[in-house]
């Protein structure tokens, strides 16, 4: 009987292997260069990835030979049928949006995108939501908009709650950030650590739900002459959602490592008012994602052997330093793997809400307010004490060193609010923007040396 379980659960194993199939390629354009960055889709499932630098893919599929859809701003979308083989698809170029008013850049409102004569880019967040898997709007531009940069800090004190954003290279706070073209306000941290940004002040893009947009247009170019120094590097305008109906999304993702657990939660409820266009729209977001960890062993002396005149690393020290520290790891019932340092994503929890209303009271008057709330709570890492670590480290209370934890409480609220008006053949626009953000940020899980056995582990 148990022989008879045993092939059974071997059987399985193998079959489970066979169930997934793994699917490789290239995109390339008409010309034949590569296509980096190009979303990938299989048909009818939330199963995606992008091309590689080198316009290169692999992805895996449960079943055999499935439709994948290709899609990248700029071309045309195709659904190939894999074959089994190594894929070639070429994307042809497509204009998109050519017809679309851009806001930015120009109070010029007959201003579209072919006659514009700088860099702009308009992207339907509603076209590309349900294909991208990021969730947030740092995310999504990162593999959507040239020139757009947005790296997730590590161990960077509180910049690892932000992740700062720039355009063409320069600063987080030279690229000017509106909403339904008023400005909107920074956040309260100064990036520092010599992250990205050291510094600067930036505008936490991710405070605002990818549910409550209808459009991102980004001006790649500067536009200091009309909007001031703070958009050197350019102008993002994020236009909210007007549209009537109910729309909800649920999304789940995770690394390959199988850290990283991601889970957005999204509605979106639009109504119309009266009847001269008038609309209410509430979007409401959460969004959570666990943290990553890419640690591995270090070659750092661990336990304090000044006696036998090892420091800092084994390379530098003799050659028993090591065997000195496994003989104490060992003696302590520990392993390695629990003086690693913790180096990746810092887990962060969004939740946030945004209304955008209109309320006409003639054809050529109307009352306008829009708004939101973001609550974030995150915790990210900073650099690991090894006991060896004899001025930092306060043996009665860290007696095998210690990780700090970095704990950030961020509140941010918005509100503008205006009336607009034809008078004659001038249009005018009166408006109030209000703006607030703060960072509560906690040190769990350290000491200080200077203090003794008497410092506090929370600061």
């Amino acid at each position: 009987m148990k022989l008879k379980l045993s092939l059974l659960l071997l059987l399985a194993f193998f079959l489970s292997g066979y169930a997934q199939n793994t699917i490789k390629g290239t995109v390339t354009d008409n010309s034949g260069s590569p296509l980096p960055g190009v979303n990938i889709l299989i048909k009818g499932t939330q199963n995606g990835t992008i091309t590689d630098a080198d316009g290169n893919f692999e992805i895996a599929a449960a079943a055999p030979n499935p439709v994948l859809v290709f899609s990248s701003l700029g071309f045309e979308t195709r659904e190939v049928r894999a074959d089994g083989r190594g894929m070639i698809v070429v994307l042809n170029a497509q204009d998109q949006a050519l017809g679309e008013v851009i806001l930015v850049g120009s109070r010029n409102p007959n201003r579209s995108k072919t006659t514009t004569p700088v860099a702009v880019d308009v992207i339907g967040i509603q076209e590309i939501k349900t294909t991208l898997p990021q969730t947030t709007l740092n995310d999504m531009l990162n593999y959507l908009v040239p020139s757009f940069n947005n790296n997730r800090q590590s161990a960077s004190d509180g910049t690892e709650h932000i992740d700062p954003a720039s355009l063409r290279g320069l600063g987080p706070d030279q690229v000017l950030v509106l909403v339904n073209g008023k400005r909107r306000h920074t956040t309260s941290l100064v990036n520092n650590q010599s992250t990205f940004g050291n510094g600067t002040v930036g505008t936490d893009l991710s405070a605002i739900p990818a549910s409550a947009i209808e459009r991102i247009e980004v001006l790649r170019d500067g536009a200091s002459a009309q909007y001031g120094s703070d958009a050197i590097a350019g102008v993002i305008n994020l236009v909210l959602k007007k549209n009537a109906g109910l729309e909800a999304n649920v999304t789940y993702g995770q690394t390959s490592r199988n850290d990283g657990e991601t889970v957005n939660v999204n509605l979106d409820l639009g109504k119309k008012i009266g009847n001269l266009g008038g609309f209410i729209n509430v979007a409401l977001e959460y969004n959570d994602r666990q943290k990553t960890t890419r640690s591995q062993n270090h070659n750092l002396v661990i336990f304090d052997q000044a006696e036998y005149g090892n420091f800092f690393a084994y390379d530098f020290s003799n050659e028993n330093a090591r065997d000195i520290d496994d003989q104490l790891i060992a003696a302590n019932g520990l392993t390695r793997d629990y003086f690693n340092f913790q180096v990746g994503d810092a887990a962060i929890t969004n939740t946030q809400g945004f209304v955008n209303m209109e309320l006409p009271l003639t054809r050529n008057a109307a009352f306008y307010a829009f708004g939101g709330i973001n609550l974030r709570q995150g915790e990210g890492f900073g650099f690991r004490r090894l006991p060896s670590e004899t001025e930092n480290v306060v043996p009665e209370l860290h007696p095998f060193g210690f990780q700090p934890s970095l704990k950030s409480d961020i509140y941010d609220v918005s509100l503008s609010a205006g009336y607009r008006f034809l008078l004659g053949s001038w249009n005018f626009d009166i408006s109030n923007t209000l703006g607030e953000n703060s960072f509560d940020y906690t040190v769990t899980n350290s000491n200080n040396f200077s203090m003794g056995a008497a410092s506090p582990t929370r600061f």
